[in-house]
């Protein structure tokens, strides 16, 4: 399970074999550029064996601090369909 708001082909994203979850992305809070996060994040993702944007993006809630977390909670179901879509989303919010 994950957000409603993520669509149904993220949250049913596999685990990769290798994948090892990154430690070296601090938790997103809102404080720094939601851009430059979300693409640090993103590559941290690819280094530790995520291999599709898919499971990066279904990860993504595990590195979220509250408030960030609490507005991925609230976004309108299936709202978050691709990579593009976060970043848009994302970046626009904060």
């Amino acid at each position: 399970m994950g957000p409603q708001a993520l669509d149904w082909h993220i949250l049913k994203a596999a685990l990769p074999p290798q994948y090892r979850s990154p430690t070296n992305v601090l938790k997103y809070s809102g404080e720094t550029n939601p851009g430059l996060w979300l693409e640090d994040y993103q590559l941290a993702c690819r280094a530790s064996g995520a291999v599709s944007n898919n499971f990066v993006i279904r990860n993504l809630p595990l590195f979220l601090a509250d408030s960030a977390q609490t507005w991925l909670e609230h976004l309108w179901p299936n709202y978050v369909q691709s990579w593009a879509d976060l970043k848009q989303i994302f970046v626009g919010n904060f």
